[in-house]
């Protein structure tokens, strides 16, 4: 059986909301388990890829988030700590199981492109310094996010960063890192 490293993150949030009526953050959180890292950057980096990320203000907010995470991965924090009141936030388990729908198809496509491939690229130390490119996406997301849809090349490298720490493909990896250089000499020949 071929692996599939999103769809088995969705198919344990469901399963962890299975029994209540309502889901926490926090619960939600631990249901990734391992993978909490990669699991909790891609979701944000994919919101910011797409039309989302043209909205007013949305990518300052989502770049947060991002940060917050990939920066304590990057550091070698084992649990991801969140604040209090948004690991308490509750949701219900009908307008999550609506957003796992919706991202069924999408899950299933991106997991078709994943493989286990150059995974010497994804193991430790390689993922934190992963964590840490992506953090360095997101600070460039807050000056960028001032033009519209000017977020999309550095959510781009954030998405296959994550997906490749996620799916350990060392070859997402490397487009991920291409992508992170290329917003770089963008933002490197704005400034200059």
């Amino acid at each position: 059986m071929t692996p599939a490293p999103i769809q088995d993150v969705i198919d344990d949030v469901r399963e962890t909301a299975s029994d209540d009526d309502h889901v926490s953050i926090g619960e939600i959180v631990e249901a990734f388990g391992g993978r909490t890292f990669g699991a909790l950057t891609i979701v944000p980096a994919i919101l910011l890829a797409s039309p989302i990320g043209g909205i007013p203000g949305a990518p300052a907010v989502i770049a947060t988030l991002v940060l917050l995470v990939s920066a304590q991965h990057a550091l070698g924090v084992r649990s991801l700590w969140l604040p209090s009141k948004l690991k308490k936030h509750q949701i219900s388990k009908s307008r999550l199981d609506g957003a796992l729908n919706k991202l069924q198809p999408w899950t299933k496509r991106l997991d078709k492109l994943t493989a286990r491939r150059l995974t010497l690229l994804v193991r430790k130390p390689m993922s934190r310094v992963h964590a840490g490119v992506i953090a360095i996406l997101a600070l460039l997301v807050f000056p960028m996010g001032l033009v519209p849809f000017a977020v999309f090349v550095p959510a781009l490298g954030m998405v296959l960063l994550s997906l490749a720490m996620l799916a350990h493909d060392g070859l997402l990896a490397l487009l991920g890192l291409l992508f992170a250089g290329g917003t770089l000499a963008l933002v490197w020949n704005v400034v200059m």
